[in-house]
């Protein structure tokens, strides 16, 4: 990917960075490096040109073993919680109500924002390397744009939007991701003649373009000639502040909406037509935008004011769509017309948009599995898919669903972490076609570094019916224990494991051992 200006991130599969090389140590010259897979690395060894063994030492290729730092695990460990909660909700009901996955939505989204604001964070602390600034900034790009694209999912896929309000959800969208002319507001507004400054009208067409017509307004009265020209900017202010499609819609049916924006865009026409505007030609570009015209949206003036493709976009379905529902093929017109214009090339980014856009949410589903970095992003998204009933036909194969291979790898990439492995195992809970088997493969290779650690692990095998696991838990802990000289421990990790031999020969140890003591 690459960064662009405003801190925009574009995914671009001809510019991927180099990969890491890793050094293999004690490598003979002429070996061929041969790997396998394990649960939670690759370990790499060699062979000679005669397919025989070199003498090499195994080397342990670990899978995103540090992807996680501090602020990507409370990104986590708070979406793990909310994540148990909504599937209780869902096994204690007859399903989860679209509010409460709406709800779920947005307050992974508030994660996502969080997580973007922490990262940044890091990528300014001085006390930190250049290098691992340097990351921080990179993992900081990337989860700004998984918020973008999840909020766009959530506009398109998730709400249940009533006539009107999906270019109002578009346009919170694009305030919230693409708002550079927050920046460039208060200089103008603080300067004695705003109008000299090379950026004043570039503003005023954005924030229009935005829908943020009360700001543009604001902008337009410190304008110098808007007293000496109180008709031109008057008229011009006075459509702004009666644009219909800004207004709250509650209430109204499609058809009431649609004859109100007709007539005030056949108001808008009129005053563009009656030739006044000529005077001040920013104001009648300005006002052949309300109006909606095509040619308008290919102007350069207008185009120059949106560094992105889909920020044009949602402009011009608001003076020529305003009340487009998601189905509509004018949303995706609009969307290729606007993408011809910027030339630059397209990346990832760009194709999960317009997927979206297109209402094809496996596809969505497909490039971002293949875009991002690690499977917190997809296996979410789908799983609020699934429970809103979005991915009844997506069923693979071998019988599980969609959803539940998504949460399966992501657990599966947590495994890698020591620190997140109870997390992980409360996602393989949650799948109920393979989750019960992957538990009991990973939780055989849980390190048992400590008493307390092992009796969490042996508490979760027996809350989860794997009793084989826990037995052999029980087994590892009581010879441990016996190796220790520990005899009491290892008897209750015995009497855990139904062990009857091995305890009979503890209790006979511990006997002679109270008795030797006794009789000192």
């Amino acid at each position: 990917y690459r960064v662009m200006e405003e801190g925009g991130l574009e995914f671009d599969d001809r510019t991927h960075p180099r990969p890491a090389i890793v050094g293999i140590p004690e490598l003979a010259p002429g070996c061929k490096l041969l790997s396998t897979w394990t649960p939670h690395n690759i370990t790499v060894f060699a062979k000679d040109e005669q397919g025989e063994g070199a003498e090499c030492s195994l080397c342990e290729v670990h899978w995103r073993a540090s992807e996680w730092n501090t602020v990507t695990k409370k990104l986590v460990n708070q979406s793990h919680g909310y994540f148990l909660d909504l599937h209780q909700q869902n096994r204690e009901g007859d399903g989860v109500s679209v509010e409460a996955v709406v709800g779920c939505s947005r307050f992974y989204r508030s994660l996502l924002h969080e997580c973007v604001l922490g990262l940044k964070k890091l990528s300014r602390d001085a006390t930190l390397p250049p290098a691992q600034r340097d990351h921080h900034s990179a993992e900081c790009q990337l989860y700004s744009t998984t918020e973008l694209i999840w909020h766009l999912c959530e506009a398109l896929f998730l709400e249940v939007l009533p006539p009107g309000c999906l270019v109002q959800q578009l346009l919170e969208w694009i305030r919230w991701h693409c708002g550079r002319e927050d920046s460039l507001l208060p200089p103008l507004l603080s300067h004695p003649r705003p109008e000299e400054h090379r950026d004043y009208w570039r503003v005023v067409y954005g924030l229009v373009l935005k829908g943020r017509v009360q700001e543009a307004r604001d902008l337009l009265q410190h304008h110098s000639s808007a007293h000496t020209s109180s008709d031109l900017f008057g008229s011009v202010d006075e459509l702004l502040r009666k644009a219909p499609m800004l207004r709250s819609t509650v209430g109204h049916t499609r058809a009431e909406l649609y004859r109100q924006w007709q007539e005030w865009r056949a108001e808008c026409c009129r005053r563009r037509d009656a030739g006044g505007l000529v005077a001040v030609p920013q104001l009648l570009l300005l006002c052949r935008v309300l109006c909606g015209e095509e040619e308008v949206f290919r102007h350069p003036d207008v185009v120059g004011c949106c560094l992105h493709w889909y920020e044009l976009m949602v402009a011009k379905l608001l003076f020529t769509s305003p009340l487009v529902v998601s189905s509509d093929y004018d949303l995706v017109y609009t969307a290729e017309s606007c993408s011809r214009l910027y030339p630059h090339g397209r990346g990832s980014l760009d194709d999960i948009i317009t997927a979206a856009l297109r209402n094809d949410i496996m596809e969505v589903i497909k490039l971002s599995s293949s875009v991002f970095g690690n499977w917190w992003f997809v296996a979410h998204l789908t799983d609020l898919f699934n429970l809103k009933g979005l991915l009844v036909a997506s069923q693979l194969d071998y019988g599980s669903k969609l959803s539940e291979f998504f949460l399966l790898e992501y657990a599966s990439s947590l495994m890698g972490n020591k620190s997140l492995w109870q997390v992980a195992m409360d996602y393989f809970s949650e799948c109920p076609t393979q989750g019960r088997h992957y538990m009991a493969l990973y939780v055989e290779r849980v390190p048992l570094t400590s008493e307390r650690k092992a009796s969490k692990v042996w508490r979760l095998c027996e809350q989860h019916q794997l009793k084989e696991q826990a037995q052999s838990i029980c087994r590892v802990l009581a010879m441990q224990a016996y190796r220790n000289g520990k005899l009491g421990t290892a008897l209750t990790w015995c009497f855990r494991a139904k062990e009857s031999t091995f305890a009979a020969f503890l209790a006979e140890k511990y006997v002679r051992l109270s008795l030797s003591l006794s009789l000192m």
